[in-house]
This record gives C-alpha cells, structure tokens and sequence, in this order.
C-alpha cells in the first residue's frame, strides 16, 4: 500500500505520529501532561494553580463565598502552655490526599470535559463509538510494529496505527518526567477498573472501550498551529506540519491509522479545541471592572474554508473577546463579588480546559481614628477575625508596634496599644487579603 510513505513520516518528524523507538516522546504543548497523577506534589500543584499567592487567596475566598471558617483548613494543636499551633496546612497532600480531581462529583459521574475540556469525551454523552469490529485501520489502544522499509539496518522497526505510536514514555523529560499510557491511566486515581478495562474478567482494553472516552469527535479536534509558514497565526485542518497534533495532515492520520486513505479533512473535524496556559489576572477586585487576558493555543482555526473564532466563559456567562490572536484572548469582565471563577474558551461548541482565578474583597479602610490607647478601624474587606490564642498573620501595628486585638469584624477593626496615641500615627491592617495602611487621626472621624 502507502507504507513507504507511512515509514517515512517518522524520518521527517521527530515528535510526529508514527514515531520509531527512541525518539522523545508526544509534543506536551496542549493537553495534561502524560504523567502519573497519583504522584503529583507541591511543585506540579503550582504549575496550574500560578503561585503560593494565588492558592492562598482561593482558599480564603470559601470564608466568604462558600461560607467556610477558618478552623475547616487551620487545626489548632495545644503546645502545652496554654496557647495552639497550627496543624501542617501548607503541604497540599495534608488536606487532598489523593489528586482532588478523581475525586470530586464530576469525577464519580464520569464528567471528564468538566475540567479537561473536550480533549475527552463524557461516558454515554451521545459521542460516536463505532459498533463494527475494528479493521485493519482502527486504531489500537497500543501500536502496531512494522519494518522500517527505509532503514539500512533490517532490524529496525516503527511503530504505528494506534496511541503508543505517539504516547510513548520519556523519563528525561522536564519539567516533569513522561510516563507511559498504562502508567498514566493507573495513575489518576480514578477506582473502578471497569471503565477501561470493560468487564469483570479484566479483559485487556480494546480500542472501542477507548472510545467511550476518546471519541472520534475529540480525537479529531485536537492540533496546534505548527510552523507551516503557509498558515501561520492558526490552526488549519489538513494544512500543518506533521507532528503538531491529530488532524494536520495526511501523516498525522497514518501515525493513528496505520493505513493510507486519504481524507481531505478527517471525519467529525471543525472548530480544534482551544488550549488554556494561563491567565494574566489571577486575583481580582470585588467591584472593579478589569481585562482578562488569556494565553494559550489554537484559539483561532479553520477548517474547509470555516473559520473558528473565540469566545470566554466565566462561571457559566458568555463573553465576546474585545481581541484575540491565536495565542491571546482580552475580554473585558464586568464587576464580581468576592468567589472563584472558572473560565473556559468556546469555539462552536467545543470547551476548553478551564482556569480559574479569584475575586477577593475591595479592602478599604474608610476612617481610622484614635481615642488613649485605642484605634477604631471602620471600612470593608478585614474579612473574619484572627483565630484565638494563636500567632496569626492577621494583625494591626500601630507605630511599628502589634498592637491587642479588641474586636474584628469584616468591616470594622479595634485594637490597643500600651501607650496613648497621637495624631498622625502610622498603622498598618494585615488581612486575610492583604495588608492596608494609612495614618490614625485623634478626635477626629477622618482618616
């Protein structure tokens, strides 16, 4: 048939479908890394969730939007002498002791596109899943070997027609290492064997049990602008470099396939599903219109002549972009209440990974007077107050001094100092969302 062809893609690209042993494994520039989710740690944690800051303040915007309390994540510890210490709550694994999403509702439901957009499809969602037998060019659940037709080496060989053609292990791999399928499925911390497995008797998976999850119709939406200067700024079905995703080119498809039958663009093929890699905001202000700018791949596409373009969803509400590129998308977000978000890019139906970022309160102190020894702080965003009988980073200091807390509440602040305190005086408010300063005034409801 093709198969000088089909041996030949993988002298041409490296990181293409068809790859021969030894070469890197898949391009991980869209989509989750293969990696082993059951080992994720501190440092994987943050590569989707940007910084300590950005965890920090999620957490402290449940107290308000979720009605959580502090004591929920902080346990206080006696030490003895009367007063507590907290519990370890900085090291992720303390509170999610597996990976938190295998096993959230969606997880047990089976709603997969939820968090991973359509790179995957829901169980029993209505997404096509052939009943014939697989043929010759049904893809396999692994690959299949061949002689490398254009090797001076008879020994060598390729391997094609399925996903381990492409998803091959690279333990050299930064910033994480890139495990095999078997090792990355086991890894997910999912529990019933039966999804991939199929029955009771373990059978070894098939290629149609595959499907229930990895449909043709996200198979074939999956694919980045590669450098084919032809089309450059988007992703063209049928008009990229081999090796940049699923739908390409005609190489693309004999990596998966194994088997030469040329399509002019790949069944169920339209609008690829976009990417999300980051966002320029991850904390915002409760009251305060802002621009969201998000970063990724495969945000503009065309497919037979149709041109894919973006549009954001934040929390479930539609957002026409004010710009976007390919790799870029500004959106101009209206003003939110103290939460966190969820944001997704659309294009004709398909649904992005999703992002998030947080709202925290607009803090502000409106009047900050004095009277002796005592300040009175009124304004909004102190959020709750400090646990009891422990060292808290929510504190006041006044003059450079902590000062003793006499009440907290979310909108006004009393503390005292030993001392009288006069006009002019520096103080600084450590929140739960930050610090806020100015100067105390005596005698006086001005700041």
């Amino acid at each position: 048939m093709k198969k000088r062809m089909l041996i030949g893609l993988a002298a041409t690209a490296a990181l293409a479908v068809g790859a021969t042993a030894g070469l890197a494994a898949v391009n991980q520039k869209i989509g989750i890394a293969d990696t082993k989710f059951g080992n994720l740690y501190r440092a994987d944690c943050i590569v989707c969730h940007v910084s300590d800051t950005v965890l920090v303040t999620r957490h402290h915007a449940l107290i308000q939007s979720a009605n959580k309390q502090c004591l929920d994540c902080h346990t206080q510890i006696s030490d003895g002498t009367g007063g507590f210490y907290f519990a370890d709550f900085r090291t992720c694994e303390v509170c999610h002791k597996t990976t938190p999403h295998h096993i959230t509702d969606a997880a047990a439901a089976r709603d997969c596109v939820s968090c991973h957009g359509k790179y995957v499809d829901n169980y029993n969602d209505g997404h096509t899943v052939p009943s014939y037998a697989p043929s010759d060019v049904t893809p396999m659940a692994g690959s299949k070997v061949v002689d490398d037709a254009q090797s001076t080496d008879p020994t060598k060989t390729i391997a094609t027609g399925g996903c381990t053609a492409c998803h091959v292990a690279d333990l050299t791999a930064t910033p994480r290492k890139i495990y095999r399928n078997a090792d990355t499925h086991h890894g997910t911390g999912l529990q019933n064997c039966l999804w991939c497995h199929g029955d009771a008797e373990g059978t070894v998976t098939n290629i149609r049990t595959c499907e229930t999850c990895h449909g043709i119709k996200s198979l074939h939406n999956v694919q980045v602008d590669s450098p084919n200067t032809a089309n450059v700024g988007k992703v063209v079905s049928g008009g990229e470099t081999p090796g940049w995703g699923h739908i390409g080119s005609n190489e693309d498809c004999w990596g998966c396939h194994g088997w030469y039958d040329k399509y002019d663009i790949a069944p169920e093929t339209d609008a690829v599903v976009a990417w999300i890699e980051k966002l320029n905001t991850v904390v915002a202000t409760a009251g305060a219109r802002f621009n969201l700018v998000i970063s990724g791949e495969s945000f503009i596409s065309e497919n037979s002549g149709a041109v894919y373009t973006p549009k954001v969803e934040i929390n479930g509400v539609t957002y026409t972009p004010v710009a976007y590129t390919n790799n870029s998308i500004t959106v101009s977000v209206p003003t939110l209440k103290i939460g966190n978000y969820d944001v997704r890019v659309l294009k004709n139906g398909k649904v992005s990974n999703k992002a998030s970022f947080s709202v925290k309160p607009a803090l502000k102190v409106s009047t900050a007077t004095a009277s002796g020894t005592t300040a009175t702080f009124q304004g909004v965003g102190f959020a709750n107050a400090p646990l009891a009988n422990t060292k808290s980073e929510q504190k006041v200091t006044i003059n450079g001094k902590e000062a003793k807390i006499i009440s907290w509440t979310d909108t006004k602040v009393v503390a005292s100092v030993t001392t009288p305190i006069a006009n002019k005086t520096p103080y600084v408010i450590n929140t739960l969302f930050g610090p806020v300063s100015g100067t105390v005034t005596v005698g006086s409801t001005r700041r």
